[in-house]
């Protein structure tokens, strides 16, 4: 007999469901649909007359300490910025553009520009920090900004040079000398309050755009996503309604999801609505930064996260060396909340054996789901699950399963959908479907047939199917799924090849520890490890064990490479959540793609049996 779970406070699962035409089933949360207040500003100013020396927002400084705003100041800030844009007299069609990451700072001038009426666009801080300045014009072109907003005047000043021009404001927290049309944010929150844009806030039209929210832009350039201040509103107050109770939201949380993808503005929103703190980690899932996560996720002692399995896959290498940090980690949290990605039994594995271990009882590994164009998370497991699984929908969600050969094709409606792509009439004409649903594009299955509150699982994206020379259908995230547990101890990521090939092949990134404890903890050079013949009987080995398992055509693997190469940033190999964006990597490798196929000796494939 499994271990019971540790104790967390969800509501009941209630559900609604009735079918229609075709065998199409209709599904909705049947607990009540909150309240709510769709005016994002007046749920701060509601907050600072309730808790105004309760700190909203933490930051870290270079001091080794946290600055801290609290709700009370945020409101002043807040309406200041608001003067100060409309001020400035900025036209119609004109927007601000957030270069750089979350911060006090990028979080008063979001709250400030809703006040003002102004559109917000932020966008991901590689973009600046990196030099993708092509991508940076294509999104100035289509948000015309009137002000651009950067922390660091230094870190972005290339990008704001290319970018500066005409009557573009530049507010940075230290304004260099003499740079014309540039402001301090200090000089913007000092700007005087009218009582008139004070008693305004009664008056902002929830439904008008607040952010442009851009697509990830894995199959070309992305498209601004409309969020209103109801949607983020409404998926706040929807998500809160089942999920309050087993979060930190009303007490101290500690994120790093980027707030110019949903997810992490999400947590922000639910944060302020709960009248908690949100500290926000300076530090990200990848090599030379995580450092920083694990010291806050120490200091902070946190109850509650919400990540990317890459995370996961860290925080658990760290638990498992630091036993100190395990026995503490594992008596303070009491949930954990993934999304993005699949996580592998073999990670889900790893943190149920040391929570019980440490505590006795397993650790509920929750599932969120959703996109930009739904505001962010829609559904969730507000519920105990065992194993995968993305939920079911929230109070004020309604979801149409329409039947699919391998499960059922979701769609969305509710409060929180955006009402349409900014400035693509093209695409909003067929945004919903004849009853106002809007394709998701993903495939799901019920997690057990007949039990409809044990929710759905994920089954994969109807794009990422694709057919191989035989006219035989890949489904790309089963395939990667029954991969994981054969391969994923030498592997860090991988993704499949073979649209319009003889067979599916994996091109793959080393976990270069796990190789050289293979080989014997050798100094050889990386290259010569991933070379060595114990490395490469062991991926064949793996290959032979999951062909044995898997001989159809649909999942049989030929032939497998180690990447040398990192993912790119620069070349969008990596989405702003961490994850692997296939699509780029496959066309930015079309040389290693061949080899898997050409068989050439001295290429490195290993050749699956």
């Amino acid at each position: 007999m499994q271990p019971p779970f540790k104790k967390v406070n969800f509501p009941p699962v209630e559900l609604k469901l009735s079918t229609g035409e075709g065998a199409v089933i209709y599904l909705e949360s049947a607990l009540p649909v909150p309240d709510y207040e769709p005016n994002l500003a007046k749920i701060l100013m509601a907050k600072a007359v309730q808790q105004p020396d309760r700190t909203f927002l933490a930051m870290r400084n270079n001091h080794d300490g946290w600055d801290r705003i609290t709700y009370g100041a945020s409101r002043d800030q807040m309406l200041a910025i608001a003067q100060w844009l409309l001020n400035q007299n900025i036209g119609q069609d004109r927007s601000i553009l957030l270069l750089s990451g979350n911060s006090i700072e990028h979080a008063m001038i979001t709250l400030g520009a809703l006040v003002a009426g102004v559109p917000v666009c932020p966008v991901s801080s590689n973009y600046s920090l990196l030099k993708i300045f092509s991508r940076l014009d294509y999104v100035a072109d289509l948000v015309k900004p009137a002000v651009i907003f950067a922390d660091d005047g230094a870190a972005y000043g290339p990008a704001l040079d290319h970018l500066a021009g005409g009557d573009i404001r530049i507010v940075t927290r230290a304004t260099p000398a003499g740079q014309e049309n540039s402001f301090s944010y200090d000089e913007v929150i000092a700007t005087v309050v009218t009582p008139e844009t004070r008693r305004s806030i009664e008056d902002l039209d929830p439904d008008a755009p607040h952010k442009y929210m851009l697509t990830s832009g894995s199959t070309g350039l992305p498209k601004a996503v409309i969020h209103t201040s109801r949607m983020q509103a409404a998926n706040a107050a929807f998500c809160s309604s089942v999920m309050a109770g087993a979060t930190s939201w009303a007490a101290e949380t500690l994120d790093w999801l980027p707030w110019s993808h949903v997810s992490g503005a999400l947590v922000q929103s639910c944060v302020m609505l709960n009248g908690g703190t949100l500290y926000i980690d300076d530090g990200k899932p990848i090599p030379g930064h995580f450092g920083k996560s694990l010291r806050n996720i120490r200091e902070l002692k946190v109850t509650f996260l919400t990540n990317i399995p890459l995370a996961y896959e860290l925080l658990a290498n760290e638990l498992e060396r630091d036993a100190g940090f395990r026995a503490e980690f594992f008596s303070n949290v009491q949930h954990l909340v993934y999304g993005g990605a699949g996580i592998s039994a073999d990670l889900y594995r790893r943190y149920q054996k040391m929570s019980v271990a440490e505590t006795g009882k397993r650790l509920l590994f929750g599932a969120g789901y959703g996109a930009t164009e739904t505001a962010s998370g829609v559904l969730a497991t507000y519920f105990e699950i065992e194993g995968p699984g993305v939920g079911l929908p929230q109070p004020g969600i309604l979801l149409k399963l329409v039947p699919v050969y391998n499960g059922f094709e979701l769609r969305v409606a509710g409060d929180t959908l955006t009402p349409g792509y900014y400035k693509r009439p093209d695409l909003n004409e067929t945004l919903l479907d004849e009853e106002g649903y809007y394709a998701m594009g993903d495939v799901v299955d019920w997690v057990e047939p007949g039990v409809p509150e044990r929710g759905l699982k994920f089954i994969g994206r109807l794009s990422d199917e694709f057919k191989l020379a035989s006219g035989t259908w890949v489904n790309a995230y089963d395939l990667k799924e029954k991969l994981r547990p054969e391969i994923g101890a030498l592997v860090a990521d991988f993704v499949l090849c073979g649209v319009n090939r003889a067979s599916s092949a994996i091109l793959a990134w080393p976990n270069l520890a796990a190789c050289r404890a293979v080989v014997g903890g050798s100094d050889l050079p990386d290259g010569e490890i991933l070379a060595h013949p114990k490395v490469r009987a062991n991926i064949q080995a793996a290959l032979s064990r999951h062909n044995q398992a898997n001989p159809t055509g649909s999942f049989r693997i030929s032939a497998f490479k180690f990447l040398m190469v990192p993912p790119d940033l620069t070349r969008g190999e990596v989405t702003d959540k961490g994850t692997i964006n296939a699509v780029a990597v496959l066309a930015n490798r079309p040389d290693d793609v061949q080899s898997l196929y050409s068989r050439p000796e001295d290429d490195g494939v290993i050749q699956s049996p």
